[in-house]
């Protein structure tokens, strides 16, 4: 035994010197013969490197001191096999000099990975000696927790030579906890594919099917199988006859039995396994016949599996090599059947109608849906319109919520932690257009064409559903304004015909109607013009009413002064704030009225005595929403003294603004633990009105006069020392967010103060409130720019230390300058952003859409690396977090994250670089746009492979921005690939290649060049009042661009099908035909009463693993309710064990080969393990009762001479097939 394994080691030491030798020689440059295969030697090398550890481990067991002999032959080989053996000149050319590079460290390392790999292998080694189930479970649950511990170290286990030892501990005999821990270790030992084959060579499938054929007690065991079922999914490849091999069909179909069992705990988890197939091997779950069981569950409202499995098949969908296993027009469509063929308004109903919107309205908010809804004459969209005529009120409303859910997408945030996409809120960006607008527009057309106006017409008119006008009015009020932007554009096209046809119909409607009126919620959503006109509005008539106000004669101003109370009391409960909230906006507003109000009468004196801090009696009362009114009149009042010099020299000597700063400067005099409760303490700051007299000092610093009384009250001093207080900073909070910083003095200086303050908090929320400074930078851009200071003050905060505040400041920095005037600004104060790193990044891309920003960023020599940068990297990045971002967008998932993505799309790097003819001469030098180009020409003769596919998305966003700007569409158009982008949009198999490249369509529409250019490729584009783009294009044709070829399910015969040797008895196949019967639900009960009888006179029958074989193969292929699956499996009595699974495995044989006439297949088990005949297509072989007749064979031998048989009887009750009952759908016939 010794010498064998020295033997071994000394083999393994050639096959290392052998690569050595090749890998110096091709360093060499020398010949090498033409028939060598690297591969395969790279081959051998890596079994070597497998080997060698395992081989150490067993000398190290033995003592022998031949292991100290060969310590670095592990080494050697790991050192050879990571390299490739075409030659590298820097390496070693010896595997001990390449060894060595390591240090002590490494080597250290190695060792320990040495002494785990012993252990390993110890443990694994004493299974095989071990018959105590507890110590059988300790010694796995050792292996599986050392594995976790480090997943690496299983990698160099030869998991063929402990599967033996491992297999006896899945015997009936070893009992259900011994059981899951051998499916847990297996599980953790699977490393790849070719170790998921060695289970199923070792007859893992009879474990497998019985484990899941068992009931409710050996659930624990059932789940750690189903969780071995899954990691062998996974490495199952997506090749069907490869995924065969690792996953055989009858293991599938047990686990379909599981997911279609209702009573099932494990059924959930089952449709799991059976829904990663949909992304993994979609071919191996249609020949097993799974894909029923999934869309079967994929609208069951009682599952929280409807919305994961539908995101499983728009992936599906999406590619044509996996599409091409769905049949169109059928599988995925019978999630429609909620809308088309359930009636009635029980809960349950709703229940399952409202499960079927969720999947529908997920198949609608994505390309890849839309496009497959599409297909065979848009049946699908068509259905779901005809189903608004629905006689159920219930399901009518369920389908306008779904379509109202559609068509009014809020706004998601997107989250990246890369600089491709770091942007703060976009409000006023010039970037007209906007990704989501333009998918709506598409889908909305598509509703349009199939009727979808008509049909709310004629919902909007029925006067016995008032629920279902409602909302049949919000849907028009949110489509509309869209249709009359198509409907503008004067050009033939099908958009614009269905889009006049939509308007024309609703306005039909209306006519009919003469007493239908349009929701307020339409009204309100007109266009942008209306509501500023609104705004106007509004705004005048509240001048006029001031003015009418201030207007008053003698007696009614008396009048009001008396109905206010404050006359009557000193009180405030009797005070009418309402009346006095309209003395102080009008008559008091009036010289002679305040006077009046202030001379001759106590009114002003009790009134604003009232506010004052030591009263106690504003400052105390509690902080509610209702008592927020005093606050508004304290206010108000203030304003308007300050309007007259009447009221500015009452205010002036009144106490208030004394008292205020008296309480301040007690907040540093009075201590906290004195038991004295100064008026701005924190349990009074935080409870009572006494935060509000922050917001009385922020509507004095409006005004010249209101800064100079509170620089006369020593408010700004006593402000200045609060901030150096370390306990009060809830007041400097207070404080920067309530003072004005309109006018240049103490509050811009105290503003200034908190930025540099040494409390981080504090510098954060001094910043933030320099974002909401600049919050109405519409209107200001519009009058020149961001205030100087402002972002003088911005640019200071670069530069703190604080990451939060960096990119608080980044961010806004990037919003600003999206106006040239404010980039001007920026650039003018040379920000030094080679500091910031990359979060400085976007705003560096934001700088190359002007001249000056390109030679300041020039000067840097950031376009040469961001170039080079993104080509490598953040091009594809950039596709990943904006495809992303789209996603969460249509998504109902609440996603957290801290930046708001609102459609528009984040700046791109190559869109802004060609903004400017310098940027332009950038990019050409670089030769980008050559490589592109080849990119895209490469889509029709590609295979449309995943990497390709990626690649060609990115490639694509990049030239829609760059198309998005006048010079860089000239760049486009010389090397003509704007037509290549319009046939991947209108014809790519891949639809999501479609929808990225409608996308980037939609980007070339933001200018009139791109505009004219893609209406003379067949692209109508919108425009607004002003006959400017707004970056939303539509085919002319829309027929032509949404139509999607049919296909033809592919035929699939399973290789190698096993041919059984005939029944050699009556007996026999009297059994088998009963065990056919039990697949069906109507015989199964006699047939399980036969079997019953027939196992009490014949139980030899009943243990032969020729019959056994028969059975699992009949198991294997058909489909067998759970019940039925375990009866079957429980009426043979011999308990299941490797040995009797190989004995199976031998019948196997015996049976094809006497089909055959030929001797054995080759010389292991896996020809039976691989080779389950399963296929899409029924067979022509079958028996004349309908049972194939691979599984009975023909009638050979005498005929039993047991009387009682009842074979005529039951063989004129076989079906002919188990069918699935048909469905019909309105367009569809789903079997």
């Amino acid at each position: 035994m010794l010498q064998r394994v020295q033997q071994e080691l000394e083999d393994a030491r050639n096959v290392v010197a052998g690569a050595d030798e090749l890998e110096r020689r091709l360093e060499e440059g020398a010949p090498v013969e033409s028939d060598v295969d690297l591969l395969a030697i790279r081959a051998v090398l890596a079994q070597a490197r497998k080997d060698i550890p395992a081989l150490e481990a067993q000398l190290a067991r033995e003592n022998d001191p031949a292991a100290a002999e060969l310590p670095s032959l592990a080494q050697v080989a790991n050192g050879v096999a990571g390299r490739e053996t075409t030659a590298d000149t820097s390496a070693s050319s010896t595997s001990l000099a390449f060894n060595s590079h390591f240090g002590e460290a490494a080597a250290e390392r190695r060792l320990e990975d040495w002494a785990s790999q012993v252990a390993l292998e110890r443990d694994l080694d004493s299974l095989a000696h071990l018959q105590d189930a507890a110590q059988r479970i300790r010694t796995m649950d050792a292996v599986v927790e050392q594995i976790e511990r480090d997943p690496t170290v299983n990698f160099a286990l030869r998991v063929d030579r402990h599967l033996p030892s491992i297999m006896e501990c899945l015997a009936d005999a070893a009992g259900t906890q011994v059981r899951a821990g051998a499916y847990r270790l297996l599980r953790h030992l699977m490393v790849d594919a070719s170790d998921a084959a060695q289970l199923t060579r070792h007859h893992l499938e009879y474990f497998l099917v019985k484990t899941l054929a068992r009931d409710a007690r050996f659930d624990f065991e059932k789940q750690h199988a189903l969780r071995l079922v899954r990691a062998m999914v996974e490495h199952a490849g997506g090749k069907l006859h490869e995924a065969r091999g690792i996953v055989p069909i009858g293991v599938l179909r047990a686990v379909i039995a599981i997911a279609d069992a209702p009573e099932e705990k494990l059924r959930l988890a089952a449709l799991e396994v059976l829904g990663e197939l949909i992304v993994r091997n979609l071919a191996l779950l249609v020949v097993s016949d799974g894909l029923r069981t999934v869309l079967e569950a994929l609208s069951d409202s009682l599952l929280d599996f409807g919305r994961h499995a539908a995101r499983l098949f728009l992936v599906a969908v999406d590619h044509p090599e996996t599409r091409q296993w769905l049949r169109p027009g059928i599988d995925l469509e019978v999630v429609l059947a909620g809308f088309t063929e359930v009636y009635g308004s029980g809960a349950l109903v709703l229940e399952k109608v409202k499960a079927s919107a969720e999947i529908v309205a997920m198949l609608l908010k994505s390309w890849s849906g839309l496009f497959y809804l599409n297909i065979n004459g848009r049946q699908a969209v068509t259905s779901l319109v005809d189903s608004l005529s629905n006689q159920s009120p219930g399901i009518r409303g369920v389908l306008l919520d779904m379509l109202l859910d559609v068509f009014s997408v809020r706004c998601r945030t997107i989250s990246s932690s890369t600089r491709a996409t770091k942007q703060a809120e976009d409000q006023m960006a010039p970037r007209r257009c906007n990704l989501v607008d333009q998918y709506l527009a598409i889908l909305l057309l598509v509703f349009a064409e199939a009727g979808l106006a008509d049909a709310l017409a004629t919902l909007a008119t029925d006067q016995q559903d008032a629920a279902t006008a409602s909302k049949v009015s919000r849907l028009i009020a949110t489509a509309l304004p869209k249709l009359v932007a198509l409907t503008l554009s004067f050009d033939t096209s099908d958009a614009r015909r269905f889009a006049s046809s939509t308007i024309s119909s609703v306005d039909a409607s209306r006519r009919r109607d003469p007493g239908t009126r349009l929701p307020r919620s339409f009204a309100e959503s007109g266009s942008q013009i209306s509501l500023q006109m609104a705004a106007s509005q509004r705004q005048r008539v509240a001048a006029a009413r001031r003015n009418a106000a201030s207007r008053v004669d003698d007696i009614t101003f008396r009048n009001l002064l008396l109905e206010s109370e404050v006359l009557s009391t000193r009180s405030e409960v009797p005070w009418r704030c309402d009346i006095l909230l309209d003395l102080v906006e009008g008559p008091l507003r009036d010289p002679r009225r305040l006077e009046e109000a202030t001379k001759a009468t106590k009114f002003m004196s009790r009134l604003l005595g009232f506010f004052h801090p030591y009263s106690l009696r504003y400052s105390d009362m509690p902080r509610t929403k209702s008592n927020e009114q005093w606050t508004r009149l304290a206010c108000t009042l203030l304003e308007t003294l300050l309007q007259t010099p009447e009221g500015y020299e009452y205010l002036a000597e009144d106490q208030m603004l004394r008292q205020i700063a008296e309480s301040l400067f007690q907040i540093e005099t009075v201590p906290t633990a004195s038991g004295v409760e100064s008026v701005f303490s924190v349990l009074r700051v935080e409870r009572t009105l006494t935060r509000d007299y922050f917001k009385l000092l922020g509507a004095l610093s409006r005004t010249e006069k209101g800064l100079r009384l509170l620089d006369q009250a020593k408010i700004f001093t006593a402000i200045h020392r609060i901030a150096e207080l370390r306990n009060r900073d809830d007041l400097v909070v207070l404080v920067i967010q309530n003072l004005d910083y309109t006018l240049d003095g103490h509050a811009r200086v105290f503003l200034g103060r908190a930025l540099t303050s040494s409390f981080k908090h504090i510098r954060l929320v001094a910043t933030r409130h320099l974002e909401t400074l600049l919050s109405p930078v519409p209107s200001r851009l519009g009058d020149g720019g961001a205030p100087d200071w402002v972002v003088r003050l911005l640019v200071q905060q670069l530069y703190d230390s604080a990451p939060e505040i960096v990119r608080t400041v980044v961010g806004v920095l990037e919003r600003i300058c999206q106006d040239e005037h404010a980039l001007d600004q920026v650039l003018a104060l040379q920000p030094a952003l080679e500091l910031v790193g990359d979060l400085g990044s976007g705003l560096m891309t934001r700088f190359l859409s002007t001249t000056a920003g390109v030679r300041y960023l020039s000067s840097l020599d950031f376009i040469q690396q961001e170039l080079h940068t993104w080509f490598e990297e953040l091009n594809l990045q950039y596709m990943v977090d904006v495809e992303l971002a789209l996603a969460a967008t249509f998504s109902r998932d609440e996603l957290s994250s801290e930046r708001h993505f609102d459609g528009h799309p984040p700046p791109h790097f190559y869109g802004e670089l060609v903004r400017t003819e310098e940027g332009c001469k950038y990019l050409r030098a670089a030769g980008h746009l050559e490589d592109f180009a080849a990119i895209v020409s490469l889509h029709e003769d590609s295979d449309l492979d995943a990497d390709y596919v990626v690649m060609l998305k990115a490639v694509l966003w990049a030239l829609g921005h760059i198309g998005s700007s006048s010079p860089g569409l000239l760049l486009l158009d010389e090397y003509d690939l704007l037509t290549q982008i319009v046939q991947i949009a209108a014809f790519s198999p891949v639809f999501s290649l479609r929808g990225t490249a409608t996308f980037a369509l939609c980007l070339l529409t933001s200018t009139e060049e791109g505009a004219e250019i893609l209406d003379e490729l067949g692209w109508e584009s919108v425009f607004d009042l002003y006959s400017r783009p707004v970056g939303l294009c539509v085919p002319t044709y829309l027929a032509d661009y949404i139509a999607t070829p049919l296909w033809d399910s592919p035929y699939v015969e399973a290789p190698l099908s096993l041919e059984f040797t005939p029944a050699r008895s009556s007996l026999q196949r009297e059994i088998l035909i009963s065990l056919a019967n039990l697949s069906n639900h109507i015989l199964a009960s006699k047939s399980s009463r036969a079997l019953s009888k027939l196992k009490m006179r014949h139980p030899a029958e009943f243990a032969s693993p020729v019959m056994m074989r028969r059975a699992m193969q009949m198991l294997s292929e058909h489909q067998f309710r759970l019940t039925s699956r375990r009866f079957v499996l429980e009426l043979f009595d011999a308990p299941l064990s490797p040995s009797l699974a190989r004995k199976i495995a031998r019948a196997s044989r015996e049976l094809v080969a006497g089909r055959a006439n030929a001797g054995p297949p080759e010389d292991d088990d896996s020809y039976f393990a691989h080779d389950t005949p399963t296929r899409l297509r029924r067979r022509s072989s079958q028996m004349p009762s309908g049972v194939p007749e691979s599984v009975l064979g023909a009638v050979e031998g005498d005929m039993t001479e047991d009387d009682t048989s009842s074979i005529d009887s039951t063989s004129k009750q076989v079906p002919t097939q188990v069918l699935t009952p048909l469905i019909s759908i309105r367009g569809f016939l789903l079997a």
